[in-house]
């Protein structure tokens, strides 16, 4: 696994060969710490097969959730992809039973996050340039929309979504 995933960084050229006979990083701290990893051959392959298996609505609820990266609420999820609450919901059930996400209940709500730690980047990588900054946008937006005045601890969050979608 390790093999293919240097493999994967070095075809991706985010790794180069040194004068030494080592491999170097080509890419700022900051591009690896936010840009998802390049994934292995069979990797990708596995969980494209995986995707093209999902509904509309499924998929673009997983996307939502993925562009997010924090646990949400299903409105939240529903006010970044302009999809109805009924959609969401059954959406966010029919990706539990595949495990891709999991709920819990807080109080009155129930929580919703991806399962898997390493799902977000691997999903990211999966994901559309185009489509992944159009949803930061909209997470921006709707996270905006939320906090009103009271930005306070969401104001990081909001900005990293509209740095991430192009603003």
């Amino acid at each position: 696994a390790i093999i293919e995933q240097v493999g994967a960084l070095t075809r991706a050229g985010w790794l180069a060969a040194s004068a030494d006979g080592g491999l170097r990083p080509t890419r700022s701290l900051e591009t690896l710490r936010d840009d998802p990893l390049p994934l292995p051959t069979r990797v990708r392959d596995r969980e494209v097969a995986r995707l093209d298996q999902l509904g509309l609505d499924e998929r673009r609820v997983l996307d939502a959730l993925v562009v997010l990266g924090v646990e949400v609420t299903s409105d939240l999820v529903a006010d970044v992809i302009g999809l109805d609450m009924g959609s969401v919901e059954g959406a966010l059930e029919a990706l539990a039973r595949d495990g891709l996400v999991v709920g819990r209940i807080e109080g009155v709500q129930e929580i919703w996050r991806l399962e898997g730690s390493r799902s977000r980047d691997l999903l990211l990588g999966l994901l559309d340039s185009e489509v992944r900054a159009s949803l930061h946008r909209s997470a921006a937006a709707a996270l905006k929309r939320r906090a009103r005045r009271r930005t306070g601890g969401l104001t990081e969050m909001i900005a990293g979504h509209l740095l991430r979608g192009g603003q």
